[in-house]
């Protein structure tokens, strides 16, 4: 499956000079061959990383780097003059040929070399003084392409709260198409009291970042909080800062689709959404 690269934002926090720093890590090797085909074979290409921003109507570049066979290459949010929360994506090329100005995202290409099911990831990282936290991660092709889609998940991944501890969920969308530009409402609410809601506005091709404890405020509670749309997807990030130890962490809930499988998968999903969302 063919994905794109986000490079993850800077968060300010309020009160602090100091930011959080995103940046990503991209290893050109082919991880999804099976053992055979890695032991028969040197792997030898060369491959491009062009980095988009997105710009109100224009998916703008950036730069383009290139990686040789089996190197990382380390893309720092600092090299760029860009918003804390604006979206750049990377985007995979096996040859050096990028749009400089594009109304739609170019579509990355693929290092996968044979039927293994293992996805090509990059690691997503965020630092903090001299602290650092990752995940692997991606944002696939064919989410890009969604005209309307659904979010379901929750802040359960949080940590506990203290004077020192700051959680911030960051809801990431990417979309092909730059014509979008109305905020997407998502709802948050505690799930032993649906009545009670407030909703967050959130916008495709960004990074949406909401420090916890201000909705946690408005709906006068500390406790896992849900939050559902109706009409967008996104992939919901976790993350928490310890201003007292400065140590970060980060984590990642996976959509509904992953919580079920066999031939009712489908079926079960829906029915989730339907009581949920």
């Amino acid at each position: 499956m063919r994905a794109y690269f986000p490079l993850p934002p800077t968060i300010k926090i309020e009160g602090i000079q100091e930011k959080i720093i995103g940046s990503l890590t991209f290893l050109n090797c082919p991880n999804n061959r099976l053992k055979p085909i890695f032991s028969k074979n040197e792997y030898k290409e060369s491959v491009f990383l062009g980095l988009y921003s997105h710009n109100k109507d224009n998916w703008d570049l950036l730069q383009v780097e290139e990686c040789k066979p089996m190197d990382f290459l380390d893309i720092n949010r600092n090299q760029f003059n860009v918003e804390n929360d604006q979206m750049i994506v990377a985007i995979l090329k096996k040859e050096n040929n990028f749009k400089k100005v594009s109304k739609t995202l170019l579509e990355p290409d693929s290092l996968k070399i044979d039927n293994s099911v293992v996805e090509q990831r990059v690691s997503m990282n965020f630092s903090f003084l001299n602290s650092v936290t990752s995940y692997q991660g991606d944002y696939p092709l064919k989410m890009t392409k969604l005209k309307r889609g659904s979010l379901f998940t929750f802040d359960a991944l949080k940590e506990t709260k203290n004077s020192f501890i700051r959680n911030f969920v960051i809801l990431m969308n990417i979309s092909k198409n730059c014509s979008y530009k109305e905020p997407e409402h998502v709802k948050v609410f505690n799930p032993s009291n649906k009545d009670e809601f407030i909703y967050l506005k959130a916008y495709r091709n960004s990074f949406n970042i909401f420090e916890t404890q201000i909705y946690e405020k408005l709906l006068g509670s500390e406790k896992t909080l849900f939050l559902t749309s109706d009409s967008c997807s996104f992939i919901p990030i976790m993350l928490s800062v310890n201003l007292k130890t400065n140590q970060l962490s980060v984590e990642h809930t996976h959509p509904p689709s992953e919580y079920f499988f066999g031939p009712q998968k489908l079926e079960f999903m829906n029915l989730l959404k339907k009581v949920w969302i």
